[in-house]
């Protein structure tokens, strides 16, 4: 029997007839428990589910969003700032993605990438 596995990461790694990961939204309450683990202020854990949601709102199908170009997935060009990304939604949708990301890349995990780490970072620890 295999280990454990999240919710996300099965959704985000199942595979097309022609073999590749299908590329699609996580469940929200895999998501939501997520954010709601990580010891952070409530104003951000707030903040990283309501740019969640608009960004889910916005895409709802992820085969969209990569459709689109590179710039617009990204959110922001080099000179830009926070303030003055010119893609707002992508931009602030950076955690909701670097989990999705994690949970395709660490399928043994049960909530992303960094479950162990409590602290509210979307980074991979360092090793």
């Amino acid at each position: 029997m295999a280990g454990p596995i999240s919710a996300a990461a099965f959704a985000a790694t199942s595979m097309t007839p022609a073999g590749r990961p299908r590329r699609r939204h996580c469940p929200e309450s895999e998501y939501l428990d997520y954010v709601r683990g990580q010891d952070i202020h409530p104003g951000y854990r707030n903040q990283k589910i309501r740019y969640f949601r608009v960004f889910k709102a916005a895409w709802p199908k992820m085969a969209g969003w990569f459709g689109t170009s590179l710039v617009e997935r990204v959110g922001r060009l080099p000179d830009e700032t926070q303030k003055t990304a010119s893609y707002l939604i992508s931009f602030n949708a950076r955690p909701y993605l670097l989990f999705l990301a994690c949970a395709v890349t660490s399928p043994t995990t049960t909530r992303g990438c960094s479950a162990p780490d409590r602290s509210g970072s979307t980074m991979p620890p360092r090793r």
